[in-house]
């Protein structure tokens, strides 16, 4: 098994959750948008959020990603995310496959498992 560094939540179809933001809303339009990656044949990159994005970011580089986890973390019905560490993200990863597909990433941005 490869280290997992990243951690993604791809919505389900269509985003019903709007995890990805929403685009017509003012804050998409003024900036506030959430963290997110785009998937670009085999490989997740992560840059300027854009209405193209395919995933949430919930860690990177090893680290959680506040903005990402809080989204999520309030979709599922947890309430706000309170700082905790890389582990504690893969330990509610039955939570997030409630509102997405849960991908694992590797540093150079390849899914890998968690098994």
């Amino acid at each position: 098994m490869s280290e997992i560094k990243h951690i993604l939540l791809e919505p389900a179809e269509g985003d019903p959750h709007k995890l990805l933001g929403d685009p017509n809303s003012a804050a998409w339009k003024c900036g506030a948008r959430p963290p997110t990656v785009v998937k670009v044949g085999d490989v997740w990159l992560r840059g300027w959020p854009t209405i193209d994005d395919d995933a949430l970011v919930l860690a990177w580089d090893g680290e959680p990603v506040a903005g990402g986890l809080d989204r999520a973390s309030r979709v599922c019905g947890r309430g706000p995310w309170l700082a905790q560490g890389f582990e504690m993200v893969l330990y509610y990863k039955a939570k997030w496959e409630a509102i997405g597909t849960l991908v694992l990433l590797d540093a150079e941005g390849r899914e890998v498992s968690d098994e």
